[in-house]
């Protein structure tokens, strides 16, 4: 009876998650927009829904590993295997986390081309304030710890 009960339990942690970590994705898809968009408005909503969807995940996924650790199949992602296996009879635990975990490996990429975007709009913002200083934009120099410093010219913006 415990073990149906917490199948249940787990069952109804995963659904969360799967319905979390596709709202988290189209946050994502729909940051990208803004992004090319230049919507900052946007942004700032997009953010705040990011924010309240990743702490949502990281909510569940606690209790999801609460509960897994609690039948002793251990912890992380080998636990959750284990607790599955235990589970075996019921496929849809397992359909739930594949979908799951697709959808966070989804995330990540569109969060890295997020990145990217951001990157290069801070370069050209670089190289702008390279050309109102007067300097020339040259390649980024690496200082003695290895972090990238670009050579940005020391002339105030309103010195002539």
């Amino acid at each position: 009876m415990h073990a149906q009960r917490t199948q249940q339990q787990l069952e109804a942690i995963l659904e969360q998650q799967a319905h979390c970590s596709i709202e988290l994705l189209q946050c994502l898809e729909s940051e990208r927009q803004a992004l090319t968009a230049h919507d900052t408005d946007a942004l700032d909503l997009i953010t705040r829904d990011k924010t309240r969807h990743t702490q949502a995940l990281d909510e569940l996924d606690a209790r999801r590993e609460q509960l897994v650790t609690g039948l002793d199949c251990g912890s992380g992602a080998e636990g959750m295997q284990r607790c599955l296996e235990m589970f075996s009879s019921e496929s849809h635990l397992t359909e739930l986390w594949d979908r799951i975990i697709g959808n966070i490996r989804a995330c990540r990429d569109n969060n890295i081309a997020n990145g990217g975007i951001l990157e290069l709009g801070r370069l050209h913002v670089e190289q702008a304030l390279a050309i109102l200083r007067g300097s020339t934009a040259g390649p980024p120099a690496y200082d003695a710890q290895g972090e990238v410093r670009s050579s940005l010219g020391q002339r105030e913006l309103g010195q002539v």
